[in-house]
């Protein structure tokens, strides 16, 4: 198991990261996990994001928390992403504008069944593998697999990844737990007991 990034913030800083946009900014609250998270809210040309370069993959994974205040709407809402390093092919984790979590690529877009719930932290994970016409994207949600794209041709190994609001359009998102790997990563440990205590009322 290579670990490309592994950054929930803890440092209060984006020193993990190759470069931000927006800029995002460091809070305490609401936080996933450790003691600070990221705040990817607001409108900018270009998103509010961080981004992170690595040498090339030719499968890789990337998995980030997300929480949504409200979702407005009939909006879009793409928050993770990965690029063919030469930008020609990616695969994005979005809601859409039905309110649904859905797998997106240059070819096209899964949507899925899944609502996300406002205030919610969401366990996100996308997986692009190199292919021509073979090529694999695929979606997890709280570590469930919810969509999967098959028959994708995407040639160059991916090496940009973006997280965050990647869109101009002003809503509210929060970010956390953040990891880039050439393995499947799930749910940060120790979720599955949280919620089992809280279901038993502790």
């Amino acid at each position: 198991m290579v670990i490309l990034l592994e950054d929930g913030f803890d440092d209060a800083t984006f020193d993990a990261w190759t470069a931000t946009n927006g800029p995002p900014t460091i809070v305490e609250s609401p936080v996933h996990h450790g003691d600070y998270s990221a705040d990817f809210s607001g409108a900018n040309a270009n998103g509010i994001y961080v981004y992170k370069n690595t040498a090339a993959q030719s499968t890789v994974y990337f998995r980030g928390y997300f929480r949504l205040p409200s979702i407005p709407g009939s909006t879009y809402i793409p928050v993770i992403k990965i690029y063919a390093s030469d930008y020609s092919s990616y695969c994005l984790a979005c809601v859409t504008v039905n309110g649904k979590w859905a797998l997106e690529s240059h070819s096209g877009t899964t949507e899925s069944d899944l609502t996300p719930g406002v205030d919610q932290w969401y366990c996100v994970e996308i997986m692009r593998t190199t292919g021509n016409g073979n090529g694999v994207n695929t979606l997890w949600i709280n570590g469930s697999q919810i969509a999967t794209r098959t028959t994708e041709t995407q040639t160059v190994n991916a090496s940009e990844f973006y997280a965050g609001h990647l869109l101009n359009t002003d809503v509210t998102v929060y970010g956390d737990c953040f990891v880039i790997s050439d393995v499947a990563i799930g749910q940060e440990p120790g979720i599955q007991l949280f919620t089992l205590i809280n279901e038993m009322g502790y």
